[in-house]
């Protein structure tokens, strides 16, 4: 989860539905974030590019100069028990706050996953 102060956003990548524990790959926006400037409402951003594999507990960056959001590795399925991702991947147009109708997701690093150790 990052915050761009430029538009009052905070965007989310991947995560986990706490009920049934199903991972997720897609991108949400939250709009008026500081509660200012209007009501905040959530907002699915549609990507293109290959979807990365879902995750939950991954590290997320934000360039607010290039408003790109920088994703680096997370857990996969499996709990504690499962993969740990070694990768990176950039979200253009992270904000979601332009004209564009998709916003591309790119992966830096090939995907390797790890037993994770207890």
């Amino acid at each position: 989860m990052v915050y761009d102060p430029n538009s009052n956003r905070v965007v989310v990548f991947g995560g986990m539905v706490q009920a049934t524990g199903e991972l997720l790959n897609d991108v949400w926006v939250l709009t008026h974030a500081n509660g200012e400037g209007g009501t905040p409402e959530w907002i699915r951003l549609p990507t293109s590019g290959n979807q990365p594999l879902a995750r939950r507990q991954a590290v997320a960056v934000y360039g607010k100069s290039s408003n790109r959001m920088i994703v680096s590795t997370g857990h996969g399925p499996g709990g504690t028990g499962g993969y740990l991702f070694n990768d990176a991947l950039v979200l253009t147009n992270a904000s979601g706050n332009c004209t564009r109708t998709s916003h591309a997701i790119t992966r830096l690093r090939r995907v390797t996953r790890t037993r994770a150790t207890r």
